[in-house]
């Protein structure tokens, strides 16, 4: 009897707790324009809620029992806050009025600032707004790696050809290899920071891959591609001679099907990999990338604020950041600078609320040029979002940065065929073209956290890191898989998102 009585009980303990937890999705949108608007922090408390994606949308998973008292507050740059009672929420769009206030209409202070006095305050304030205090902190956080590659041009062009088998089958795989390719990779976990030694501990609760290797856009897929088409069509007693420029390099046809056997295998068993210690390290080195890029870090390549004097600033207006007055400042580059952009500061205590920055025309880093090779990072963009704590203290709400790299190759080739039984192993077939690609790679990383709290030495101490994750792999997007998480919506290309093995 008592047993039936325990199990009834945490039935009912289940299905109440369950009864707490509710998914509110939206998309966010602008009164006047119609359009979405992007990174609005919507929040029900401290430390709880989430940032809309780029095309607006948002999802928020409520767990507590919702009151007659609970809310969701909207906030964006230059809208009105909204609030919106959770029991009344039904509405799949929520609309936000924009409020733009001049500066001539405010009285801010006894004395109106100029643009170098509210810079130099903020340089002032800068470690008692942005630097922790405290000495070991945990950071639930959702980080999602986006890359997308594509061919702007991928071109053989035949200039002598007395081998017409693998120069048709060549010409075939230049026709079918896609053109772009979409790669996304979702982790939800825990860090954990040590202050002020830069160190941290990571704890991964879920990650995942959505991918189709099918439509793998690289070089490196292309050369194996490349090889299957001259392996398929070489004599079994021959072998190849490949030079391009001053490179050249002899090639079994053995050496070659082993390359196309290990490919296949790699084709077959990268959706079955389930862990791997260099995904721990990928993941740990992309929030090590993205928190130690935070304007206020010393090898910060966005501290525009310590190195002020190379930007030239200007006070735009006045707008209102989550009930919070902020000077709207734009930058751009004065000399040994390549940044534009925008910033955001608290009128009252000169915190930075919002940073929006990305490189000038002026930028093209080059990484490698030699040999008809050319590597180049050509522009970056990205948003750091910043959160007003209870202790007035700033922490990160949001932060993302976008790579922009081309790669060019403009090479001649030549492939001989030649025989191993024929004496001297004199020259067989010959086959000349020039090797054309430029691809065009944009990789962008975006974090939100969610919560931020101070633990003890003991607890950091402790934790022990995992670092093996067990990788979920898809092929098309998979909703359940986040179902009951708070994480960044995914955008229409990630929901949209079906390869050929789905």
């Amino acid at each position: 009897m008592f047993e039936n009585f325990k199990i009834i009980s945490t039935l009912l303990l289940v299905a109440s707790s369950s009864c707490f937890s509710q998914n509110i999705n939206s998309k966010i949108i602008d009164k006047e324009t119609n359009m979405t608007i992007p990174y609005v922090t919507i929040s029900y408390g401290e430390d709880k809620g989430t940032i809309s994606n780029e095309e607006g949308d948002f999802n928020i998973v409520i767990n507590k029992q919702i009151t007659e008292k609970d809310s969701l507050i909207f906030s964006s740059i230059g809208y009105e806050t909204k609030a919106i009672a959770m029991k009344e929420f039904k509405d799949s769009i929520v609309i936000m009025k924009p409020e733009i206030l001049e500066l001539s209409s405010v009285f801010l202070t006894n004395k109106k600032l100029n643009v170098d006095e509210i810079l130099d305050r903020v340089k002032e304030n800068l470690v008692a707004n942005h630097t922790s205090e405290t000495p070991y902190n945990k950071n639930r956080f959702f980080m999602r790696e986006s890359i997308e590659s594509n061919f702007k041009k991928l071109e053989l062009d035949f200039k002598k050809s007395s081998i017409p088998e693998i120069s048709n089958g060549l010409d075939s795989v230049m026709k079918v290899i896609p053109k772009q390719s979409l790669y996304f990779k979702e982790t939800l976990g825990d860090v954990y920071y040590r202050g002020g030694a830069n160190e941290n501990k990571l704890a991964v609760i879920k990650s995942s891959i959505l991918q189709d290797k099918n439509k793998e856009v690289s070089l490196k897929s292309v050369q194996k591609r490349m090889e299957k088409a001259i392996s398929d069509n070489v004599k079994s007693d021959s072998y190849i001679k490949i030079k391009s420029g001053i490179i050249s390099a002899s090639v079994e046809v053995d050496t070659i099907m082993t390359a196309v056997n290990s490919f296949k295998k790699e084709m077959n068993d990268g959706k079955n990999k389930k862990e791997d210690y260099r995904d721990f390290e990928l993941v740990k080195n992309g929030v090590d990338e993205l928190m130690g890029n935070l304007f206020f870090k010393d090898d910060s390549k966005i501290n525009i604020i310590e190195k002020d004097n190379r930007y030239k600033f200007v006070l735009n207006d006045l707008v209102t950041i989550n009930d919070n007055l902020a000077y709207a400042i734009s930058f751009k580059p004065r000399y040994f600078a390549d940044l534009k952009g925008k910033l955001y500061v608290n009128t009252s205590d000169f915190g930075v609320l919002r940073i929006d920055y990305e490189n000038t025309d002026a930028i093209y880093d080059k990484k490698f040029n030699m040999f008809g090779i050319h590597s180049n990072h050509i522009g970056y963009k990205g948003t750091m979002i910043f959160d007003k704590k209870e202790n007035e203290k700033y922490t990160v709400k949001y932060v993302s940065h976008q790579d922009i790299e081309s790669f060019r190759v403009e090479r001649p080739l030549t492939i001989k065929e030649k025989n191993k039984h024929v004496k001297g192993r004199s020259k067989q077939n010959e086959l000349k073209m020039k090797f054309n690609i430029h691809q065009i790679n944009k990789t962008k990383k975006e974090l939100i956290v969610f919560n931020s709290k101070q633990i003890s030495q003991e607890n950091y101490i402790s934790l022990q890191e995992n670092k093996v994750i067990e990788l979920k792999y898809f092929s098309k997007y998979n909703e359940e898989f986040w179902k009951g998480y708070n994480i960044i919506e995914p955008n229409s290309a990630i929901k949209g998102y079906t390869s050929i093995e789905g």
